[in-house]
C-alpha cells in the first residue's frame, strides 16, 4: 500500500521553510525569488510542484536629513530605513542629491541606508533616496528641505510697499490692500545663524507681524531667502520665510503656525 503519513520536503539549498512538513495542507516561505521544487511524500507515493516566487521590491519605511541647515563644505548626513520581504536579497542605495552632480552611492547598514555630502554652493535642496536589490528592484523616496548656506553670501536686506493680492490673506481670501515690509539679515563671523530682523504691516487685515529669532538665510545669485521665527499681533509661537529677488525687484513672505 502507499498509504502513510504526509511529508513535505523541499530541494536541497532551497532558500524555502515548511509551516508543518507533516501536513498534507500547509504554507511554504520562501526568502528570495526563484523557481524551486517541493516533494509531498506519503508512504511510498510522492509528487511534486514547482514553486515561482517573484522578486518583491525593496519599501522604504523613513527617510531624514539635517535637522537644522548646513553650512556649504561641512557634511551633511541622511538616512533611510527600509524593508524587504526578500530577506536573502542584498542592497545598494544611492542619493541624488539635487545639486547638479551624479548621484552618489550611500552605505547600507542593518538599520537601513547612510549617505553624507558636502555641498559647495548655497541652496535649498530636496534630495532623493534610492533603494535597490540585487534583482534591479527598486524604491526611492524625496526628502523634505535640505537647506545649505554660505556664511560668506549676503547681506540681505530689503524695505518697501506693496499691494497684497487676493488670495495671500487666507483667513480673508478676497482681501486686498497696502502692506510696508522691511527685513535685513546678515552671517556675523563665525556665527551659525543669522543676525537680521523682518516686520511686515498689512493694514487692511489689521496685520502685524515681527521676528524674533533667525534659522538661515540663504543667498543664491540674486534671491535670498531669510527664515525664522516671530509674533503676529504680538502672540508667538508662528514662522517666517522670506524670499526676495533683485533685478526683477520681488518679495513674498510666508506666516504659519508652528
Amino acid at each position: 500500500s502507499g498509504a502513510g503519513s504526509p511529508s513535505w520536503t523541499v530541494e536541497k539549498g532551497a532558500p524555502c521553510t515548511v509551516a508543518d512538513p507533516g501536513a498534507a495542507k500547509t504554507t511554504i516561505t520562501c526568502t528570495d525569488n526563484g523557481t524551486y521544487t517541493v516533494t509531498l511524500t506519503g508512504g511510498r507515493s510522492s509528487d511534486t510542484a514547482t514553486v515561482k516566487v517573484a522578486n518583491a521590491a525593496p519599501a522604504i519605511t523613513s527617510a531624514e536629513g539635517p535637522r537644522a541647515a548646513v553650512s556649504v563644505g561641512r557634511r551633511a548626513v541622511v538616512r533611510a530605513e527600509f524593508t524587504d520581504a526578500g530577506s536573502n536579497d542584498t542592497h545598494t542605495c544611492v542619493v541624488d542629491w539635487k545639486d547638479g552632480g551624479e548621484p552618489q552611492p550611500g552605505k547600507v547598514t542593518a538599520s537601513g541606508c547612510r549617505a553624507t555630502h558636502k555641498y559647495t554652493k548655497a541652496g535649498i535642496r530636496r534630495p532623493v533616496i534610492t533603494v535597490t536589490d540585487d534583482d534591479g528592484a527598486k524604491d526611492s523616496r524625496t526628502l523634505p528641505e535640505l537647506v545649505a548656506y554660505d556664511r560668506l553670501a549676503g547681506p540681505a536686506f530689503g524695505t518697501g510697499i506693496f499691494t497684497s493680492p487676493a488670495g495671500a490673506y487666507p483667513a480673508k481670501p478676497n482681501l486686498t490692500g497696502k502692506a510696508a515690509f522691511l527685513f535685513t539679515a546678515f552671517y556675523a563671523r563665525g556665527a551659525t545663524t543669522p543676525v537680521g530682523q523682518a516686520s511686515l504691516e498689512l493694514g487692511p487685515a489689521r496685520l502685524q507681524f515681527r521676528s524674533t529669532g533667525s534659522d538661515w538665510l540663504v543667498v543664491t545669485g540674486s534671491q535670498a531667502a531669510y527664515q525664522g521665527s516671530g509674533t503676529v499681533n504680538g502672540t508667538g509661537g508662528y514662522a517666517f520665510r522670506i524670499t526676495a529677488t533683485q533685478a526683477p525687484d520681488s518679495f513674498r513672505i510666508r506666516i504659519w503656525k508652528k
